[in-house]
C-alpha cells in the first residue's frame, strides 16, 4: 500500500522519473524476471527474497525489510518471553 501514491502520481505524469509498475498475484511470478534482470526493483516477501539471493548467488540486493510491526523470534528453549529478555542475547 505504501506505493499507491507514487503509482498514482506516475500514472498522471507527475513524477520526476518515469516508472512502470507490474503487479503479480504471487511472488513466484516475479522470481524469474528478477533473476533474468527483467525488473529493476521488486517488492517481495522476505522469505522469497532470501531464496532469490541464494539462487542468484548473491546477485541481488535487499534494500529493506518491512515487517508491518510484526516481529517473530525463534529460539531454542523457552527463556525468551518478552522483548526485555532479548537485551542480553546474541543474534545470529
Amino acid at each position: 500500500m505504501g506505493l499507491v501514491s507514487l503509482m498514482d502520481k506516475a500514472s498522471r505524469g507527475e513524477t520526476e522519473n518515469i516508472y512502470e509498475f507490474t503487479m503479480a498475484g504471487k511472488a513466484d511470478e516475479l522470481v524469474g524476471k528478477i533473476a533474468n534482470a527483467d525488473l529493476d526493483i521488486a517488492l517481495l516477501p522476505a522469505n522469497v527474497a532470501s531464496v532469490l539471493y541464494t539462487k542468484t548467488q548473491g546477485n541481488v540486493t535487499v534494500l529493506d525489510i518491512n515487517t508491518l510491526g510484526v516481529l517473530y523470534v525463534v529460539a531454542a528453549g523457552d527463556s525468551i518471553k518478552t522483548m526485555g529478555d532479548l537485551k542480553a542475547e546474541p543474534f545470529t
